[in-house]
């Protein structure tokens, strides 16, 4: 019978139920949670942005198209002055929608820091009996004996 299958030998395998396994394990599924975070932002931006261009071609194309119908400056440029308004107002709208995603990402990952933070071991106090007393009081005691 060979040394590891006797019933005293000693275990030469690792014991994975150790707490460093076990942070090993927590670390891992933190990455992966966090990706995943990373990941869907990633496609929330893109796919926002993605429309954004589509929605401004599709506007800057109409424009275009309404000032080559034109007749006169004047038409022309209350179509380029509605053009450009229209422009502002879509950007100003869009720099919202893509903060409103970069707050959820950073509202995301700080949760995740705030969630690592109360797993935290509680830090140990203490007691009031053992601090000493401020001087204030020491000197104010010595003045009244």
């Amino acid at each position: 019978m060979s040394e590891l299958s006797k019933p005293g030998a000693p275990n030469v395998l690792p014991d994975f139920s150790t707490p460093l396994a076990q942070a090993g394990s927590d670390i891992a599924r933190r990455f992966y949670e966090q990706s995943q975070v990373i990941t869907d932002t990633v496609t929330a931006l893109n796919g926002e942005i993605s429309q954004f261009i589509s929605h401004r071609l599709v506007r800057d194309g109409e424009a275009v198209g309404s000032m080559t119908k034109c007749q006169s400056l004047p038409d022309i440029v209350a179509i380029q002055s509605k053009w450009f308004q229209d422009a502002a107002d879509d950007y100003l709208n869009e720099m919202g929608k893509l903060m409103d995603v970069n707050r959820k990402f950073i509202g995301n990952m700080l949760g995740s820091i705030g969630d690592r933070a109360m797993q935290a071991p509680p830090k140990t106090q203490k007691s009031p009996t053992n601090t000493p007393a401020p001087v204030r009081e020491q000197k104010a005691s010595e003045a009244g004996s």
